[in-house]
């Protein structure tokens, strides 16, 4: 039995209209897209092989409710999950032995704040004059994000 994960995700907080263009691209892009061309990639694949496979999505609990701190993740989120149904319906018509989950999992203690570290130079932002207004909703994101996580505790 093979077994893809198919996981991507990155961050980018604020409302709608207030994200730019280069936030959306590269959120879709990477959250997304990433899955997309997993699944392109590896499904046909398995399916002319006769490998029998489960393809994990795990699109996070995002995919399923509205947090309302980034839209342009938890949309992503949400198409994931229609991807990921409308996978496993296509492959059960087809009698193929590759499988489809989705797996939801709350949050999770990664390095997603910080995944702005890693965007590409044509998807950068113009910096952004930091107002008060702007600074509370970033501190405010950040505590939120902090209470929600059971504090970690490494193995002795």
């Amino acid at each position: 039995m093979h077994l893809l994960v198919n996981n991507a995700g990155i961050g980018a907080g604020g409302s709608p209209w207030e994200a730019t263009w280069n936030d959306w691209e590269r959120v879709i892009g990477v959250n997304l897209c990433g899955v997309i061309h997993r699944a392109k990639v590896f499904t046909p694949l398995t399916v002319a092989q006769n490998v029998e496979c489960h393809i994990v999505n795990p699109p996070s609990a995002a995919g399923l409710t509205v947090g309302g701190w980034s839209a342009s993740y938890s949309m992503t989120k949400y198409a994931v999950v229609d991807l990921s149904q409308s996978l496993y319906l296509t492959l059960q018509r087809r009698s193929a032995v590759v499988k489809v989950s989705v797996l939801c999992p709350g949050l999770v203690r990664t390095n997603i704040v910080n995944s702005e570290r890693n965007r590409p130079a044509g998807l950068r932002n113009e910096p952004v004059e930091m107002t008060p207004a702007r600074q509370a909703g970033l501190n405010l994101f950040r505590v939120a994000i902090e209470a929600a996580m059971p504090p970690h505790k490494w193995p002795t």
